[in-house]
């Protein structure tokens, strides 16, 4: 397994792996399949050429399995704090500690970047997601009731963070 930030050349494998994720896990994301689906990969390309907002893969015989994003907030008063999202992982690659891997990366990335607190949303639904948050040391601090709407369903998200400092 190899974790690494990913970079221009990458962006079609990623955007590949983005609309599975989409597709198969419509409730997990903000993003819709549909709306997605009429980009292109060259939206990544350029996304992966900023140093602000870094996407790591994580990798096993040469192919991606696994993706999180590390979005650093852009005010000044904000700026002790980076939000974790598009976590994903493959369901075939699921249960092989990719997922942890990724979080605990992304929370070393945080801790050398000088970051105090990262937060994320989950859907409160995902009980194997909130779990491996909480075991890495994630806490919900809120509930957003009807934080998502997907084909006239709402989905609840937990607000989790963990404190770096």
């Amino acid at each position: 397994m190899i974790i690494r930030l990913l970079h221009p050349q990458d962006a079609k494998e990623y955007f590949t792996l983005r609309l599975k994720a989409l597709k198969d896990h419509p409730e997990a994301f903000a993003s819709s399949y549909e709306e997605e689906a009429k980009q292109t990969h060259k939206k990544y390309k350029e996304r992966f050429q900023t140093a602000a907002t870094q996407t790591f893969g994580v990798y096993e015989k040469q192919l991606l399995r696994g993706v999180l994003t590390i979005v650093p907030h852009s005010h000044k008063k904000l700026s002790h704090k980076a939000t974790l999202t598009a976590m994903y992982v493959s369901p075939e690659e699921r249960g092989k500690g990719f997922g942890k891997s990724l979080i605990l990366h992304a929370i070393e990335h945080a801790k050398q970047s000088g970051f105090e607190q990262l937060q994320l949303s989950v859907t409160c639904t995902n009980t194997p997601a909130v779990d491996l948050y909480k075991k890495a040391g994630f806490e919900i601090f809120s509930t957003e009731k009807k934080a998502l709407k997907h084909n006239g369903f709402y989905y609840d998200e937990f607000h989790m963070a963990l404190f770096l400092k």
